[in-house]
């Protein structure tokens, strides 16, 4: 799976037309219409880094940026559905499940 297809089959699996992917310099991003992105990069050694930028809202405890570094591509796919949950249709049940890890 590569870093495009990733981002691809969590924007489909959303289904939101104010959520789309965008590429600034090189580089494909999900982009909100509250000004939200998120990421996924190779990283040099192989790893992918998944970053996720937050406003209003969204931001927690004053914390509007994320990484987390991944070893696989369906880590970092499960990553960045962790960081979009809140715009999946089944969030409180996405949200229920991360509660209990």
């Amino acid at each position: 799976m590569k870093i495009m297809e990733i981002l691809e089959k969590v924007i489909n699996d959303i289904n939101d037309p104010n959520i789309k992917i965008v590429d600034i310099e090189g580089q494909p991003m999900i982009v909100t219409n509250l000004g939200e992105m998120f990421t996924v990069e190779k990283r040099p050694g192989g790893s992918l880094e998944v970053r996720a930028h937050f406003t209003g809202g969204r931001v927690t405890n004053g914390i509007s940026d994320t990484r987390f570094t991944a070893f696989s591509c369906e880590t970092a796919k499960s990553r960045l559905e962790y960081e979009m949950m809140h715009y999946f249709s089944d969030y409180e049940r996405r949200l229920a499940c991360a509660a209990e890890l």
